[in-house]
């Protein structure tokens, strides 16, 4: 039996899309909120990306980049717990993947469209805020009660 096989020819200004999303289906950055430094380690070696860190005073900050496409920073207390994730990719974040156990909660709730490119969810337990400009999609989230005293939300960026 001949079978046949079907091609698309995609203009060349979507091709950076869909390679973003092709690197997402194929395990995009993430990291779980509320995971620890195990889960750091194995993201790593999952994404076979290159890892650099800098200890602040009440926190270190993980930061995994793959391909020079995609940098995740991971902020995780001095207990090994990740509080914040900030991300920047040519494709869209997983948001399942980055929220984790607090997927739940922010689909329940849902974003804030702030404007055409940004939107937020400020909850007491959760904030989430994206953003999009010229097929780059940037973000952070972090759970405000996890954050180390003495730590700025600011320094979550």
């Amino acid at each position: 039996m001949n079978k046949s096989v079907r091609t698309f020819n995609l203009p060349k200004h979507c091709a950076p899309w869909v390679a973003g999303v092709l690197l997402l289906a194929a395990g995009a950055a993430h990291a779980e909120l509320g995971g620890n430094m195990a889960s750091v380690q194995a993201e790593v070696q999952r994404l076979n990306g290159t890892m650099s860190t800098v200890s602040m005073p009440n926190y270190d900050v993980h930061e995994i980049q793959v391909n020079n496409h995609v940098v995740e920073r991971q902020y995780v207390n001095h207990a090994g717990q990740v509080f914040g994730i900030t991300w920047k990719s040519k494709g869209a974040a997983d948001l399942q993947a980055i929220l984790g156990a607090y997927y739940p909660k922010y689909q329940a709730l849902g974003a804030r469209r702030i404007d055409l490119h940004h939107a937020a969810l400020t909850a007491p337990d959760l904030v989430v805020e994206v953003g999009s400009f010229l097929q780059t999609f940037m973000g952070r989230a972090y759970v405000p009660a996890q954050i180390p005293a003495g730590t700025a939300v600011s320094e979550i960026h």
